[in-house]
């Protein structure tokens, strides 16, 4: 997934020309948990595969990755249900709330 951005992105930071980057990705997922975008420790693994002129993965565990990974926006839900004796619904309210990422303007659509 946006390996042409991936691309551009790390040519950027390691002050590259784009055309000597080779991004390699096997496999194509949804990006589901913000592991998409791009962070600051992939111009560093990448760095080191050039030095060591082999493969290079960074591997965090579920607690690392909380400071490893892009920033997870936080959301609260207040939601409201309401129901006749039947047991079907009546009414429904839901609120929401979620902060915005610290360095992008991303929003996780959760309240939407």
């Amino acid at each position: 997934q946006n390996v042409t951005g991936w691309k551009v992105e790390l040519a950027r930071q390691l002050k590259i020309d784009p055309g000597k980057v080779r991004i390699v990705s096997p496999f194509i997922g949804g990006a589901f948990g913000s592991k998409g975008p791009m962070t600051p420790r992939t111009a560093i693994v990448a760095v080191a595969a050039k030095r060591l002129g082999r493969p290079v993965r960074c591997v965090t565990s579920r607690m690392q990755a909380f400071g490893t990974q892009t920033y997870r926006a936080e959301t609260r839900h207040h939601i409201r249900i309401g129901a006749g004796k039947d047991g079907r619904i009546t009414a429904f309210a839901h609120e929401g709330w979620e902060v915005t990422s610290r360095p992008d303007a991303y929003v996780v659509g959760g309240t939407s």
